[in-house]
């Protein structure tokens, strides 16, 4: 089970979401650093998806059943 980076409730598999990689944005970071680099996979309630929340980056990878 999943849960939603953008509200904490769970992301069920029969919901529309998306899949993302969740990177750390420290002092400094830019996005040309993270080739190589594996973020951790995260899935977003597709109207909760942001490409920031916090010092987390999220880049997005799929989206499903939108």
């Amino acid at each position: 089970m999943y849960a939603c980076p953008g509200c904490g409730e769970p992301v069920g598999a029969d919901e529309d979401y998306v899949v993302a990689l969740e990177y750390e944005a420290e002092h400094g970071f830019s996005l040309h650093q993270m080739t190589g680099a594996l973020g951790t996979e995260r899935r977003f309630h597709v109207e909760h998806f942001r490409g920031r929340l916090g010092d987390r980056l999220f880049v997005l990878l799929h989206e499903h059943g939108v």
